[in-house]
């Protein structure tokens, strides 16, 4: 899970939408506010909490800012003196809102994680349930074709 994690973010980060056609009008205001998902991962025996914070902001009637944040933070004990990553953010810009409540990306992008540059083929599609941020995410590396899917539910704040 923490692997899938930082290869969310880091590919977010390299991200830029390709551009659907225009749906009418503003659009854009139904998936917009700040979305909060908190996940508890066990990694090399120490408890880590991770804090994911997506802020979505219009640009345009159908076109929206996504800005990401995660930070880890160490519960419990950590008897084999594990550090928690630095605090990671990026943004992405010009995702468009394929029509109310709900936006995608689908495009390959180049990403580094643990020093390895890799290219893989994104899915992401967000709905709006009520207060939450329902987030599919599948991804296709291309040097070895394996595809990982995930599913994240972010509440709104």
């Amino acid at each position: 899970m923490k692997k899938i994690l930082y290869a969310l973010l880091f590919i977010l980060l390299f991200i830029s939408c390709n551009k659907p056609p225009e749906p009418d009008g503003d659009i854009a205001d139904t998936v917009t506010g700040k979305y909060l998902f908190v996940h508890v991962d066990r990694f090399l025996g120490v408890d880590s909490e991770y804090t994911v914070v997506w802020t979505i902001t219009k640009s345009s009637d159908n076109e929206v800012i996504l800005k990401h944040e995660i930070v880890e933070k160490i519960i419990g004990s950590n008897p084999n003196g594990y550090k928690p990553s630095d605090p990671f953010s990026g943004t992405i810009t010009g995702i468009k809102i394929i029509n109310s409540g709900r936006l995608k990306v689908d495009q390959v992008v180049d990403f580094t994680f643990d020093g390895v540059k890799e290219k893989t083929q994104l899915y992401i599609a967000g709905v709006v349930s009520g207060n939450n941020l329902n987030v599919n995410l599948k991804q296709t590396t291309h040097s070895d074709n394996v595809t990982l899917s995930e599913t994240f539910v972010f509440e709104k704040q």
